[in-house]
């Protein structure tokens, strides 16, 4: 969520990356969908939020569970907390390659070695089917982030980019 406000205040494109591996409850389990994701960030592109790839109260929570780990145990217990419990294992040689596709995003957007149409904002990558796609993602009118172009490259602002505590 940082960086997903970082990068408008600042005019600075981040590339993000992610890997979701499907399970089945099958003993022993079966891998039933494995997506990486390449997600450029910066005006003009969604945001996390807006490109559905971040939960905002499972980000509140994370961050709970590492500044303040007594109140977030206590709203875990209360049944406050979602997404607990749910780990996904990474696999090195599927991160490798996500890792390799946002590194040529970055140099097609430096010295553009692909055709005209070759950047893209999102790139995910279906490797349990063997295909690429090109989701497009558009800012949700009102969000405060990505479709409000008055906060691009204000910089250092009181509170930093936006944030409260």
């Amino acid at each position: 969520m940082f960086l997903n406000r970082f990068t408008y205040y600042y005019l600075t494109q981040v590339v993000d990356i992610g890997l979701a591996i499907d399970v089945s409850d099958a003993d022993p389990p079966e891998i039933e969908a494995m997506d990486g994701r390449v997600t450029v960030l910066g005006p003009d592109n969604a945001c996390l939020v807006c490109a559905e790839l971040v939960e905002p109260e499972i980000a509140r929570a994370e961050a709970m569970k590492r500044d303040h780990p007594d109140d977030y145990e206590k709203l875990k217990h209360e049944a406050y907390v979602v997404g607990e419990g749910n780990p996904a294992p990474a696999v090195v040689t599927f991160t490798t390659e996500l890792a390799c596709m946002a590194v040529n995003e970055m140099l097609q957007r430096t010295v553009g070695f692909r055709a005209v149409e070759g950047s893209a904002p999102n790139r995910v990558r279906k490797f349990h089917l063997c295909e690429d796609r090109r989701p497009g993602y558009k800012p949700r009118s009102g969000c405060r982030i990505c479709d409000d172009d008055g906060l691009w490259g204000r910089g250092d602002i009181d509170p930093f980019i936006g944030r409260v505590s």
